[in-house]
């Protein structure tokens, strides 16, 4: 039995895939063999390896051993661009680059004369610290496990004191190792007690620590690190030191993350001779509709005849006072051209995805393709995270891409400036690349991947993890699936969604379950989605458990049509994309469906139930709905011979069969009462259930529906009814189990014993049961 506010995850075999094996330091002969394989005409090239890490921590201690007089391992231009071209991407990105890269040059061109340049030192810094890494699997090991350690170290490093925000970050220590030692409070409670944020303290139990922590962790590690390197850095040559960074791939990000498919056929150019949409001299005030829409025309039409998803334009070559544009002004021509676009009628059913920008004197028409069949749109306003090099390289190809000329650092800034105006402004969307978090938006990932040319699956293995804004939980290597294997997939988990799961509208949740067969099963659905570990919890009031599944997986079921919040109260139908869907996925719905919310037996076939509310009672408040039911009916229903009382529940069942049977022998207002009651149950059916049975029809199996009781609720006031549908015939029932076997162990083996028993009947059934 599961004891109270236990908390567990499911272990079975499929998780074990998910466990890193433990790392293991070299021993010397095996440094030994990897120096026997370094040659003296070794050369890097540009996708060997890639060096991680970060430069040193700003501390007076911390900088000294960087004063030498020469570079003790780049010392000539040749070395130099050997590193270059194994430097982390995200370095390229930052500003002042290409600045770097000019110093180091004229320091090499002068024979080495003058002032080490600091680039020079921080990727020796970086080599180093990578050398020590893979010997030694891991970075020094720092034990700061208290507050009076913090303090000692605090002796060693008085700088830290000096910082503006120490105060803070001291307390935000103290309140780290509380919360690491604390088990009896809630993560809300403590955040209550200390003051600060759930999040923060959620950070603090997985182990991230705050910015004084780690930041005299790192000084630390750097000063183990220095005296590592006095002793044994000279025993390493140059080339012996690439080759062991090479050799075990710890650093090694391999070739460009991005495999294009092919190339971008929206580049669309226009020749000077057919461009004149300004004069000097005219006044940007000036500007008409007429002026862009015959170009704006001409490029829809060259994305009509591509693959390609984006097209641009380059329109200020030739003329000088484009560049000094205002953005105002920018905005104005964007009116214009979207204007223009819907004044087509060519394209005017388009008109509302299509999507326009203007950074640089370069307009850019995107028309993206939004697919409820694609696992991109059902993530876009998710956040996707990376490494820093691999996203830094995908920014880098994408800027390659579209012919941006210019440093890495201008291309994110042209890209993010486009982001601003085709997705969104907020500051939270723009592409993030650093040590602290490298994530972007997913309508970003999709628009970038369109500028490509490639399917987001292309990409999927470089992605770490989606989760929502806050960036914690989430889905690690998420699976961007597509077609008809995502169509298939979202029915089948769709069922369970309807039937065992809680949808919160901010995306959570949460599916409740008895059986552990029946979790493995869900489980093993919901990885084809990505690794995930969803936490189940205990729920003693009916010995369940509660499986909540990464807010990520909600989202998406909101963004298919699922109904979020109470589904009984609302009475949705089933979504669309389910409802018309393929064969396939209305069987795949089929199977879930019987797993879940239905049963078999070999007197009514294959069954099963949902409920509606027809009076909220205390709940109303939060949904607002009228209700055809008045307290004379609750009360006349109450008091019916037949209702059966369940005291202890507070609930009270009363049998539509009997009450319309009853209804027969009635006069008078009893029977104008019980005839109100039944015209009442008979127009709320369940939206849901009817669209479910829709399916079953569809695939050639005859389904009867009727009602089966009216609950009420005492304690609460609410009433709801309860539909039923089921096979109306053997025949049905036989159909149904030969096209749709249940998805569940138990119930499956129960079908196929008494699939067993009716053979004969079985053979006179005729496949497929669908019209073509």
């Amino acid at each position: 039995m599961v004891g109270n506010n236990l908390e567990t995850r499911i272990r079975e075999d499929e998780y074990e895939s998910m466990v890193e094996p433990e790392k293991k330091k070299l021993t010397q002969d095996e440094i030994e063999e990897i120096f026997k394989d370094a040659t003296d005409d070794f050369s890097v090239s540009g996708s060997s390896c890639h060096i991680l890490g970060d430069p040193v921590a700003d501390s007076g201690e911390a900088k000294g051993h960087c004063e030498t007089s020469l570079p003790r391992l780049i010392d000539s231009c040749e070395k130099f661009e050997q590193v270059l071209r194994i430097i982390p991407s995200e370095m390229r990105l930052k500003r002042g680059f290409e600045k770097k890269l000019r110093d180091v040059r004229a320091y090499f061109k002068s024979s080495m004369k003058g002032e080490i340049p600091s680039f020079i030192i921080e990727l020796e810094e970086r080599l180093i610290r990578a050398l020590y890494e893979v010997i030694h699997s891991g970075p020094p090991e720092v034990q700061i496990h208290s507050m009076r350690e913090v303090r000692e170290l605090l002796t060693k490093y008085p700088r830290e004191k000096e910082e503006e925000e120490f105060s803070e970050r001291y307390r935000k220590s103290s309140i780290y190792f509380k919360v690491r030692k604390n088990k009896t409070h809630s993560q809300n409670e403590l955040a209550k007690i200390h003051g600060i944020i759930q999040g923060r303290i959620s950070d603090f139990k997985a182990g991230k620590e705050p910015t004084l922590i780690s930041r005299l962790r790192r000084y630390e590690e750097e000063k183990i690190i220095r005296k590592w390197t006095e002793v044994e850095l000279d025993r390493f040559q140059y080339n012996e030191l690439l080759t062991i960074l090479r050799k075990h791939q710890c650093y090694n990000f391999g070739e460009v993350a991005v495999l294009r498919k092919n190339t971008l056929q929206g580049a669309y150019e226009v020749t000077p001779t057919t461009f004149h949409l300004m004069n000097e001299d005219v006044g940007f005030e000036h500007i008409e509709s007429q002026m862009f829409s015959s170009i704006v025309f001409t490029m829809l039409q060259e994305l009509d005849k591509t693959n390609s998803r984006i097209v641009y334009l380059d329109y200020g070559n030739n003329h000088s006072a484009w560049h000094s544009l205002p953005d105002e002004m920018h905005n104005k021509i964007r009116d214009v051209i979207e204007n223009s676009i819907k004044e087509k009628t060519q394209i005017a059913p388009l008109a509302d995805n299509i999507r326009v920008g203007i950074v640089d004197c370069r307009l850019y028409i995107w028309n993206p393709d939004k697919s409820p069949n694609k696992m991109i749109n059902a993530w876009s306003n998710q956040f996707f995270h990376f490494t820093p090099s691999d996203l830094s390289d995908i920014i880098l190809e994408t800027g390659k891409q579209l012919q941006l000329k210019c440093s890495g650092y201008e291309q994110l800034r042209h890209l993010n400036k486009l982001v601003k105006q085709v997705i969104s402004n907020k500051a939270s969307d723009r592409i993030r690349v650093g040590d602290k978090g490298s994530r972007i938006l997913g309508e970003v990932l999709h628009l970038i991947c369109d500028i490509l040319g490639i399917s987001p699956r292309s990409i999927e293995g470089t992605i770490e993890a989606v989760t929502g804004r806050n960036g914690r939980g989430g889905i690690t290597r998420p699976k961007l699936l597509e077609g008809m294997e995502l169509e298939v997939l979202r029915a089948r988990l769709g069922a369970i969604v309807n039937s065992d799961c809680w949808l919160g509208r901010s995306g959570r949740l949460q599916y409740s379950e008895s059986d552990r067969g029946r979790i493995r099963i869900v489980t093993k659905l919901l990885q084809c989605f990505g690794e995930m570990s969803p936490k189940l919890i205990s729920n003693d009031a009916n010995r369940s458990l509660r499986m909540w599944i990464p807010i990520p997986m909600g989202n998406a079921f909101i963004y298919w049509g699922f109904t979020s919040g109470e589904k009984p109260l609302q009475n949705e139908h089933l979504p669309r994309l389910v409802k018309e869907s393929s064969h396939e996925s209305h069987i795949a719905y089929l199977e879930e469906l019987i797993s879940e919310d239905g049963c078999f037996d070999h007197v009514s076939g294959f069954r099963w139930s949902r409920t509606i509310v027809l009076k909220p009672g205390k709940d109303n408040a939060s949904y607002n709905l009228e209700s055809d039911l008045c307290q004379a009916d609750i009360a006349f229903l109450m008091n019916l011979k037949y209702a059966r009382w369940e005291t202890k529940r507070g609930h009270i069942y009363i049998p539509i069969g009997k009450l319309s049977e009853h209804s027969k022998h009635l006069t008078g207002q009893d029977l104008s009462i019980t005839s109100r009651i039944l015209s009442v149950v008979l127009t709320n059916r369940s939206r849901l259930l009817d669209d479910e049975v829709s399916l079953a029809t569809g695939l050639g199996i005859t389904i009867e529906v009727y009602p089966e009781c009216i609950t009420i609720y005492t304690k609460t006031g609410r009433v709801s009814l309860k539909w039923i549908a089921k096979t109306k015939r053997k025949e049905d029932a036989i159909r149904w189990a030969l096209i749709a076997l249940p998805n569940d162990e138990r119930k499956r083996e129960r079908v196929r014993k008494w699939l067993a028993l009716v053979a004969k009947d079985v053979e006179r059934i005729q496949f497929p049961f669908w019209p073509e």
